[in-house]
């Protein structure tokens, strides 16, 4: 899209108060900015968030699975070995003479 800074005649189809700031690229060339250029970037503004989001999702999926790896491991190291050594203390005081 590109106007006269003096006239303001767009030569486009496109009316530019429908982009956002995000969504245009401004460009003013010429030696007092007679020219200026309002390039649409929607296309890669669309493609950016997409794999912005993909990569949101990417993440919260490496996070579950390294809790679950943690947990399993966490179960295996500490709770299972503390769970036996109560079931040996239970069993010492029901009947101190297993001890020995």
């Amino acid at each position: 899209m590109l106007a006269n800074c003096y006239n303001l005649t767009w030569e486009s189809g496109l009316n530019i108060t429908q982009l956002r700031d995000s969504e245009q690229t401004l460009v003013a060339t010429g030696p007092n900015y007679e020219y200026v250029a309002v390039y649409d970037i929607r296309a890669s503004s669309k493609l950016s968030s997409g794999l912005s989001i993909a990569n949101t999702i990417f993440v919260c999926f490496i996070l579950a699975g390294g809790a679950l790896l943690f947990t399993t491991q966490v179960n295996d190291l500490v709770i299972n070995p503390i769970e036996q050594m109560i079931l040996k203390v239970t069993k010492i005081s029901e009947n101190p003479l297993i001890a020995a």
